[in-house]
């Protein structure tokens, strides 16, 4: 298979667009029909599918067009494997498909397209994002009766992003006069919930990743779900006192995202209650839930990976509440840094790879000198002029002192790579005349994000 993957790549590189040929007909309708897009007509039929389907949408359709039948089967397998994202609006009414944090996305702005697909293909939509946000009355009932209430059945991913629900949980009762959708194990709410009862553990019985962004009037919507997987509440609504019975449920938690703790109570029962925790995320903790007073440190051993969102990097200094011995990445992602972190991450002694994302402009390389026992820091933007703070600090690198061996940079200007190259070699060449280690400079895409990033690696 994997061969097959690699073959179908190849053929999308070279042929840019590719069509189905179908086995019946003369040999001369088929090239005929291949030559339209320079494809070999005598490729194997499950060959061509494959390539098809990784082509994506807009391959399919040059296939659909031309009256292959095969098209028709490639785009269920699309839809099937796709997110499909509805949002109707005024600014893009097209089809678009993107990749994101792992999965695809098949985006469908134009109204009337989203009715016409889903009366062919709904049948094979499993994951739904619903935009409402420019939906109401007529249309957004008219969309809720054909998309949405006829697979409630189906569906084991929604998304619903909504500046007013309304009438909007009214509009999506199954015809049991019921708001259930018995196979969704992930559901994301971006908005404010105004339903008077909002119980997750009747209306997604199967539920094992939530996702909470905004208000919600049923505050005790979580008080009886059990066996969530992960949990996302950036939210106020949803007290702090609460957090202890929702982890006594959910033990099993790998993923934790929290906004604004300040309770050591709630680091507390973490770290009785989640002893399966992976990923813990923190978006403005207060200083009573971080940092420690006169408080026992808790011991969270099952995670491997921290998340901290922050005004300024200074409202994390000073002794952490918790020890993570086992923590291998931290990401910081602020506004600011306008102290010395190496305060900060000294604390987690097995620590690979630190991340720092921030909105303004900060010393890199100070604080890269500040880190010697990280393997790997990843920042934001690159510009020329940090060659030379670089130099410095490439100048001063000891291998002996430092474990510090890749530097990445997260955004930079790519057409300007082979003026960074040049600068490059014009200092690896000083750098090996004073017997100092080199450093090779490359660049890639993430394949989460697809972003391009900019890398130095020690010699």
């Amino acid at each position: 298979m994997n061969f097959v993957h690699g073959l179908a790549l190849a053929f999308i590189l070279f042929e840019g667009v590719i069509i189905q040929c179908e086995a019946a007909g003369s040999d001369e309708e088929r090239v005929e029909k291949a030559s339209v897009v320079g494809i070999n007509a005598y490729l194997p039929n499950d060959i061509i599918e494959v390539i098809l389907y990784e082509a994506g949408l807009e391959a399919t359709k040059n296939a659909a067009r031309a009256q292959m039948n095969i098209s028709r089967v490639v785009m269920t397998r699309i839809i099937e494997k796709r997110i499909v994202v509805i949002d109707p609006d005024d600014l893009f009414d097209g089809t678009q498909e993107y990749y994101q944090d792992g999965d695809y996305y098949l985006e469908i702005g134009s109204y009337d397209r989203i009715i016409e697909m889903f009366q062919k293909f709904g049948k094979k939509v499993k994951r739904i994002h619903v935009i409402y946000d420019e939906l109401y009355g007529d249309d957004r009932r008219y969309l809720n009766d054909y998309v949405i209430k006829p697979y409630v059945n189906k569906l084991t991913e929604l998304r619903i992003k909504t500046l007013d629900d309304t009438g909007l949980w009214q509009e999506i009762l199954n015809p049991e006069r019921q708001l259930h959708f018995p196979s969704v194990k992930k559901f994301d709410f971006y908005g404010t919930n105004t339903r008077d009862s909002f119980k997750l553990e009747s209306i997604f019985p199967n539920l094992e990743i939530f996702k909470f962004y905004g208000a919600i009037v049923d505050t005790n919507c979580l008080e009886n779900v059990k066996n969530l997987k992960e949990l996302t509440l950036r939210t106020r609504s949803i007290a702090e006192q609460q957090f202890d019975h929702i982890f006594v449920n959910n033990k099993n938690l790998t993923k934790l995202a929290l906004l604004m703790p300040y309770e050591m109570t709630t680091l507390r029962s973490i770290h009785i209650h989640l002893t399966k925790l992976k990923t813990l995320k923190l978006r403005d903790p207060g200083r009573g839930f971080l940092i420690r007073a006169n408080d026992p440190v808790y011991t969270l051993a099952s995670v491997d990976s921290l998340d901290v969102i922050f005004g300024r990097n200074s409202e994390l200094v000073g002794p952490l509440s918790f020890n993570m011995p086992n923590v291998t990445k931290i990401r910081l992602h602020g506004n600011r840094i306008d102290s010395d972190i190496s305060g900060f991450v000294s604390q987690f002694k097995n620590l690979k790879t630190l991340e720092v994302k921030v909105v303004h402009r900060y010393d890199v390389a100070q604080s890269i000198a500040q880190l010697k026992n990280i393997k790997e820091f990843i920042t934001t933007k690159f510009e020329m002029n940090l060659l030379s703070q670089l130099y410095t600090f490439f100048h001063n690198f000891d291998e002996k002192t430092f474990k510090l061996r890749t530097i990445k940079f997260l955004r930079y200007k790519s057409d300007e790579f082979n003026s960074y190259e040049t600068r490059m070699n014009q200092i690896n060449i000083e750098l090996w005349k004073i017997g100092k280690n080199t450093w090779n400079l490359t660049c890639g895409v993430e394949m989460d994000s697809l972003s391009e990033y900019l890398m130095f690696e020690c010699n």
